[in-house]
């Protein structure tokens, strides 16, 4: 048990003050048991003495009414008044007690005690009366005497100056006025006589002594008690202990052990071994029950097989897709929310090789943009100021993936200029920008049903395809991007062209299509969100420290074939069943055995063998590299080996 933090030191003259009397030094020696002399400090009585610094049970004196009046001053007897000029001096030495021109003021006087003598009082009625009370709970007397039941260690403990060992709260000080023919003082510490008093200082203790509450100690108002079961235990706690491992007694252990090793060795026939196949709990609890039958089967083949590593790290998982549907939010207005894409791998036309497309996310207009293959971030620029900013003013954000042109520094630092919010979408995660995707789509149709048979001039299909895409109405807003931004259609034919629309009712015409797009997009997003929901499962919780499988459809393996067998799922971790076997002892030392061997490559010359360890196959990550003279001993290994690998490096390229 850790005891109240106490300074030590390494002799008993450290403990105290020059100036502490050496028959106090010698009382405390002789009380307090020598085990706890590293505590003494505790007992000094000129460290009591000093001026305890503020805390946060400082003693609060909250008033219910005004102030009380100023009260007259008692007379003293010849005795009397020495030993109020004493305490005056003791405490204001102490700092104690400080000169006080309080409006308020208490009387004081002195009512003599046996074995005391003649202490002080201040009489604290008035200030009492209009005091709010604190109502501090305290343990009910029955439940403390209760205590003293199983008691045979019982200690009637004096602190030094208890109540001294509290602060007034600061700005309460002159609320403890008390008026002498000497002058007026005030507190600094909490006297007695307060009404309040006990309910502090009860905090200040449960405070300290908090985590020994109802353990070891219960505190009263005027006494700590313990037993002698909590006394012996606080003394055992302090000491090391050795450990003990067989706690409770388990009866019949042995055969429970027993039990246990029997059905591990039937669930691995039954099912890891290549015969069963890991057929999964159904399957492997009808194979179990035609031969054998225990209490708690059912329950026993469930949580081996749920506890499968490779199960887990290679079957297909058939719950819904993780993660519901979060769009992104819908813009304000138009071309204030842009998403861009390039389209690659296109076929010459005019030194163009790429298209660069913009979208617009309120109105879903097109800008398409022919560009070289060799385009950098600089060249993005050009064509951001050229066909974006110089026409529809800086857009709010732009969402694009992570290709090499959307996260160079020069782009990032353009975007960070010109206060632009940059929404990356997220890896291998077409959904994030889906609407692009699906331009992209369209545009792949159209100009090739113009273009020539070399298909080099697609370029110039392309503004007329830019056209045709926003004058057709959008699925989502019911009509065509153009009429979204401009409030108007296009013109195909002169014979139709109307007259001009006063600029007051086109503004109003354009707020007025904007609206029913915004409300269109909420429908449409909402339509959407419910569909795809019902083949989407909401994604579990994960905390900081859990363990998963990650999927390695698109993480590059380190398992030298192109297509990997593996095909790793993203699932929590469950607790591996299969128990390693214990190494073997040759001439005192501890050796694994060799399982098969792997791998084998050339470093520096020297010939290196990926080996994995029999017991551990369900966990490729313990497979280490080991040097050839570490299989010498395992010829036949190294022989099967390179009869099944002929073209991985062995003796013969260690040597050339």
């Amino acid at each position: 048990m850790d005891l109240p933090p106490s300074s030590y030191h390494d002799s008993l003259e450290d403990f105290w003050d020059k100036e502490e009397e050496p028959e106090e030094i010698e009382t405390v020696m002789k009380v307090v048991p020598s085990d706890y002399h590293q505590y003494l400090d505790v007992f000094s009585k000129l460290k009591a003495e000093k001026l305890p610094p503020h805390h946060a049970c400082d003693h609060h004196i909250e008033l219910e009414g005004s102030l009380p009046p100023v009260e007259v001053i008692y007379s003293l007897s010849n005795q009397e008044s020495d030993t109020l000029r004493a305490y005056i001096s003791e405490n204001v030495e102490k700092v104690f007690i400080r000169q006080s021109s309080s409006s308020t003021s208490e009387p004081m006087l002195f009512v003599e005690k046996k074995d005391v003598g003649l202490p002080l009082c201040v009489e604290y009625h008035k200030l009492n009366s209009v005091t709010w009370k604190n109502k501090y709970p305290v343990s009910p007397m029955n439940q403390l005497l209760n205590v003293f039941n199983v008691s045979y260690i019982l200690s009637n403990i004096d602190l030094r100056g208890a109540y001294n060992l509290l602060r007034i709260k600061e700005g309460d000080e002159h609320l403890t006025d008390f008026r002498t023919k000497y002058g007026s003082y005030e507190y600094l510490v909490m006297p007695f006589g307060l009404t309040n008093a006990s309910a502090s200082f009860q905090n200040l203790v449960n405070d300290i002594l908090q985590y020994l509450l109802d353990v070891y100690v219960e505190i009263g108002e005027n006494f700590i008690s313990k037993n002698q079961m909590s006394f012996q235990q606080l003394i055992k706690q302090d000491e090391v202990q050795p450990p003990r491992y067989f706690a409770v007694k388990v009866e019949s252990f042995s055969n429970l052990i027993d039990s246990i090793q029997k059905s591990l060795c039937i669930l691995q026939k039954r099912y890891d071994s290549p015969l069963a196949g890991h057929p999964g709990q159904q399957k492997t609890l009808k194979l179990v029950k035609r031969d054998f039958h225990w209490s708690g089967m059912t329950q026993f083949v469930k949580d081996y097989v749920s506890s499968c590593q490779q199960c887990s790290r290679n079957k297909n998982i058939h719950h819904k897709k993780f993660g519901l549907l979060k769009p992104l939010p819908i813009p304000n207005g138009c071309l204030i929310c842009l998403s861009m894409e390039l389209i690659t791998q296109l076929p010459l036309s005019n030194s163009f090789y790429l298209i660069l497309v913009i979208v617009d996310r309120f109105s879903k207009m097109e800008i398409f943009i022919p560009t070289m293959s060799s385009i950098t971030s600089l060249d993005l620029d050009h064509l951001f100021i050229k066909k974006i900013y110089s026409k529809h003013g800086l857009p709010y954000s732009i969402v694009s993936d992570r290709g090499s042109l959307f996260v160079s520094s020069f782009w990032i630092n353009l975007c960070h200029q010109l206060k632009i919010l940059r929404d990356l979408s997220t890896a291998y995660h077409p959904e994030t920008d889906r609407q692009t995707e699906r331009v992209n789509q369209i545009l792949d149709q159209y100009p090739w049903m113009y273009v020539s048979y070399h298909q080099d001039d697609w370029n110039t299909w392309l503004p007329l395809a830019e056209l045709t895409y926003n004058n057709s109405d959008h699925l989502s807003t019911k009509q065509s991007p153009f009429l979204t931004v401009y409030g108007r259609d296009p013109q195909f034919n002169s014979a139709h062209i109307t007259q001009d629309t006063p600029s007051g009712k086109l503004s109003t015409k354009i707020q007025s299509v904007q609206q029913y797009v915004k409300r269109k997009l909420e429908v449409a997003i909402s339509t959407f969100r419910r569909y795809a929901d019902k083949i989407r499962a909401s994604p579990p919780v994960f905390t900081p420290g859990d363990m998963v499988w990650l999927s390695s459809k698109n993480i590059k393996s380190t398992i030298p074939t192109k297509n990997s067998l593996k095909d790793v799922k993203t699932s929590t971790i469950p607790n591996w069943h299969q128990t390693p076997p214990p190494p073997i002892i040759i001439e005192e030392e501890e050796e694994w055995e060799v399982s098969q061997i792997l791998d084998s490559k050339l470093k520096r010359g020297k010939l290196w063998y990926l080996v994995e360890w029999k017991g551990f196959s369900q966990d490729p990550e313990i497979s280490t590299w080991e040097p050839i003279e570490s299989l010498k001993i395992f010829p036949e290994l190294v022989k099967d080996f390179h009869s099944l690998y002929p073209d991985k490096p062995g003796l013969n390229s260690s040597t050339a």
